[in-house]
């Protein structure tokens, strides 16, 4: 079959190239070594080493017969599993983040890297392990021509395989819906625009309890004439280009793999592969195309990416080619088009100055990402609920009325349609007013920092938890507000405290927890509930942070050491604060005075798992001039909160620093969760049974007020 290797080798030639491609380019142009294209790199690697087989085979003299040798054929067994079912793999993960894109884009799949890894390279691994293990009647001359798993053991290879068509057939259906749909957004005449619709039960949080007690309304235009912003035209088109890309990826690996597919099916029936060219039939063929073209395919796709171009032609090639290429470009493109890409280019360089480590920045390579894209209309679709429901508050006139215990259940619920319809709900709204209002908000500074066309306009200081969470933040652009994802567990416990917080706050204005200012939710079609709560930023200052501490009171693994020595923008744990904090008597017995309060005030809810968060700034030679001599001066606490009394922290005794204080993570319940990880690290790990996180309320609250007692000089 000396005709059929060389087919076969013709074909792998163009995949081996095509992923050697992919990986040069990959590991030169730095803009696209990042997640999700990561994913693409490692294809491409095992795409490289499979094709590698067939390469080889093809230009081997004497290839047919060398499949009878059996340490050659072992080998090539061994070699063909590992890789090619790691090529499949790849493509299951590539399908599988795209779908948790999809479905929930506010969802860190980059810290999922390690899980696909592990997932891939364990099953790859298992799965040769056990074809070696059961011997020569697991490996032998394949339906390609070449030694691989044989027989009833081909289901090692061809049940993953079928897995990850499932996945991918599911995510290829979904993207086509949601492609279709923006398309159908683009070509309508009405452009986008918001209507009145059924209420949408997903976004029903605690339903069951204000049963009747919604309203709904329909999100129009707004009567003191702030604009309402969607998704804009160039993003959908963007998002159509990139989901069109996306589902390329998905459907190739759909067609190609199912030909191997088909002939192994057709194998199993019994059907007999022909021993000579001639009489090879075409499900033989259709096997090697599809086994050997993969790399060549993905290739195809890579090559479409057109920031991969820009970054490809500015940062690798010589400035000739790439002055070359400019003018043939220049001489086919318009005018507009031109400055078009300009200003996308200067925007991303002026967004590539952002933050580096766990950042989402709003560049054009960013831009790239389905889930950056989906992430940006839901925000505009949050922050645009959010100032009309405020805005029809206000206008009612309700603002001023007492609150009744009906309006801690209370939901207004807006319906919007773009394309894509979307639900928004706010929960218990006239409650978090008043929360506001107690905190020193009022309602115009709030509609400012959150107005929905100059929040979409600066969707720049985003960034997704440090934590183990994973939330998602947003920063509104005056940096006073956060928006923060939540889980429906903590959505859940937060919406059912809000009474008792609410007269917590009331009856203590120096309260160091970090306030809410409200709770809310959007549904998108297709796409998982998400659950956000606006807050107070804990850390409201353009001074520069020289440190910056997560601190619980346990000391098992609460050490980040010497990352956060080196790099004071990493944020240490307990066991990296030397430092006491420089307080005056009267300060020192009102901090911990509220410490306490708020720290047994979490005991009685059943909470626990929560930290001070604790930043500081050192005061520079000649800095305490620009503060006013009041500002100087102990405060009153009548003044406001005590954590916020200087430039919004607390001046150290010795004027030498600030402190940027603030109680976090409130929303975690001594539940059985909790439980079980304390059982485990105590009994199955040895740890420190009182030097873990995981306590019950009462004694994680007395460890944290008395580890607040220690770093207070």
């Amino acid at each position: 079959m000396s005709e059929f290797y060389r087919t076969q080798g013709i074909l792998a030639a163009f995949s081996l190239l095509a992923a050697f491609l992919i990986i040069i380019t990959y590991l030169m142009v730095k803009e696209v070594r990042r997640h999700p294209t990561n994913l693409v790199f490692w294809l491409s690697v095992s795409d490289f080493m499979f094709a590698f087989k067939f390469v080889l085979t093809s230009v081997l003299p004497g290839s047919s017969a060398l499949q009878e040798n059996h340490s050659i054929c072992y080998f090539q067994a061994i070699f063909a599993q590992f890789f090619g079912l790691a090529s499949v793999t790849w493509n299951g993960m590539i399908s599988l983040n795209l779908l948790f894109n999809m479905k929930n884009p506010f969802l860190n799949t980059a810290s999922y890297t390690k899980w696909y890894h592990l997932w891939t390279w364990g099953t790859s691994a298992a799965t040769t392990i056990i074809m070696v293990v059961i011997g020569e009647q697991a490996f032998g001359k394949s339906g390609d021509g070449t030694c691989w798993v044989i027989n009833d053991y081909r289901l090692l290879f061809f049940v993953p395989l079928v897995i990850y068509f499932a996945i991918s057939l599911v995510t290829l259906i979904l993207a086509i819906s949601r492609s279709r749909s923006i398309q159908n957004q683009l070509n309508s005449p009405n452009g986008i625009r918001p209507s009145s619709m059924a209420p949408n039960i997903k976004t029903g949080l605690l339903h069951d309890k204000v049963a009747g007690g919604n309203q709904y309304q329909s999100l129009e235009s707004q009567s003191d004439g702030r604009e309402h912003v969607g998704r804009n035209v160039e993003d959908d088109k963007l998002y159509y280009k990139l989901m069109i890309r996306m589902g390329f990826y998905v459907a190739l690996f759909l067609v190609l793999w199912s030909f191997p597919l088909a002939h192994r099916i057709a194998q199993f029936k019994g059907q007999k592969d022909s021993s000579d060219d001639e009489s090879a039939t075409p499900l033989q063929y259709l096997d090697i195309i599809g086994v050997s073209m993969q790399g060549f395919a993905n290739a195809c796709v890579w090559l479409t990416n057109p920031s991969f171009w820009r970054s490809f032609t500015s940062g690798v090639l010589p400035s000739p080619v790439n002055n070359m290429i400019n003018n043939m470009r220049a001489s086919t493109t318009s005018h507009h088009q031109l400055e078009s890409e300009s200003l996308s280019r200067s925007s991303s360089r002026r967004n590539s100055t952002g933050s580096s480590h766990g950042s989402a920045r709003n560049s054009t390579q960013d831009l790239q990402r389905i889930d950056v894209i989906i992430r940006k209309y839901i925000i505009s679709c949050i922050v645009s609920g959010i100032s009309a429901n405020v805005t029809q508050i206000i206008e009612s006139g309700e603002e001023g009325r007492a609150l009744t215990k009906s309006d801690f259940d209370d939901m207004k619920t807006l319906k919007q349609s773009q394309g894509e319809s979307s639900t928004f709900t706010d929960y218990a709204p006239l409650v978090f007013m008043k929360l506001r209002t107690n905190a020193g908000i009022d309602n115009h500074s709030y509609l400012e920092a959150l107005e929905p066309g100059n929040f979409i306009r600066n969707l720049k200081n985003q960034k997704f938890s440090d934590g183990r969470s994973g939330s998602f933040f947003v920063f509104s652009p005056n940096k006073k507000f956060i928006i923060k994802t939540l889980t429906i567990d903590e959505a859940m416990l937060l919406f059912q405290i809000l009474p008792q917080l609410y007269e917590f706050f009331k009856e203590n204005p120096h309260s160091l927890i970090n306030r809410f200012l409200g709770l809310h939710s959007i549904s998108v079609l297709h796409g998982e509930t998400t659950y956000v709560a606006v807050m107070q930023n804990v850390i409201n200052t353009t001074r520069k942070l020289h440190r910056k501490y997560d601190l619980k009171g346990s000391w098992i693994n609460r050490k980040v050491g010497k990352a956060h020595e080196d790099d004071n923008s990493v944020q240490g744990m307990d066991l990296d604060l030397v430092q006491k904090l420089k307080l005056s008597p009267k300060s020192k017995a009102a901090f911990l005075e509220q410490i306490e309060r708020d720290s047994l005030f979490f005991s009685g809810l059943n909470i626990m798992d929560y930290s001070l968060l604790l930043a500081v700034h050192v005061l520079e030679p000649g800095e305490i001039e620009t503060f006013a001599p009041e500002e100087l001066e102990e405060r009153d606490l009548q003044m406001g909160p005590m954590n916020r009394l200087n430039d919004g922290g607390m001046m150290s005794s010795d004027k030498t620093e600030i402190y940027y204080t603030g109680i976090i993570d409130i929303l975690q319940l001594w539940d059985s969760k909790k439980k079980r990880e304390r059982f485990f690290k105590v009994y199955m790990l040895q740890k420190d049974k009182w030097g873990i996180s995981a306590q019950e309320p009462d004694v994680y609250s007395e460890r944290f007020i008395s580890s607040m007692k220690r770093i207070v000089e």
